[in-house]
């Protein structure tokens, strides 16, 4: 029987309730992985986590709350220490325009989109610093089309989006940058790019991970 993609690997996926994340969760653990599912949904998340068999399981977590990410942390490190990957997938949409957006709605959205992403990353790191992991792993970013383009009704979610692209392009001492985002399936990671061993930071759709 061939070795299933991820084989042995560990995924974290956030925003795993419904939708984008749940597929992303279903699709890793149908190519073999353990998934960790992760939601403010407390019930929801328990239950697509048992639908995915005994390999996947959930936490409950704010992507917007730093201790919620700390809990998380003191999680992994207690079960399977840094993940392979992780998932930054949480997200809000809220459509206004312009001149209906509220800054409360701007700072909510970018508390999520943004400021969730850039804690799953730092938590990441850290959890690679701490652990020693072998291999470099990888962090997925799920960003938009509205990343690249604007949306005459949805201008706070353009602008969280084309916050979560920066973090790939800006990308950091610590971290190798992979590519742009885009709307199709990831390609499959090549490790020998990977000479300082440091985890890569991906910002693209995913249809599936590949190790």
């Amino acid at each position: 029987m061939p070795k299933l993609l991820l084989q042995d690997r560990t995924v974290v996926v956030t925003g795993a309730v419904r939708g984008l994340g749940a597929a992303i969760a279903k699709a890793c653990a149908h190519h073999g992985a353990t998934v960790i599912l992760t939601d403010l949904l407390a019930d929801e998340v328990a239950a697509t986590a048992e639908s995915l068999g005994a390999n996947a399981s959930a936490q409950v977590h704010d992507v917007a709350d730093p201790a919620s990410w700390q809990q998380l942390e003191t999680h992994l490190r207690a079960t399977i220490g840094r993940p392979d990957a992780l998932v930054n997938n949480a997200g809000i949409v809220r459509g206004a325009s312009l001149a209906e957006a509220t800054l409360a709605d701007l700072r909510r959205t970018l508390d999520v989109n943004v400021g969730g992403t850039f804690l799953g990353i730092k938590t990441y790191l850290q959890l690679h610093e701490e652990c020693g992991a072998a291999s470099p792993g990888s962090i997925v970013n799920i960003a938009s089309v509205r990343g690249l383009i604007g949306g005459a009704r949805s201008v706070t979610h353009s602008a969280s989006k084309f916050g979560v692209r920066g973090f790939d392009k800006g990308g950091s001492g610590r971290t190798r940058a992979s590519r742009h985002p885009r709307q199709r399936n990831l390609s499959r990671a090549d490790r020998e790019r990977h000479e300082h061993r440091q985890p890569t930071i991906r910002d693209d759709g995913l249809g599936f991970l590949c190790p």
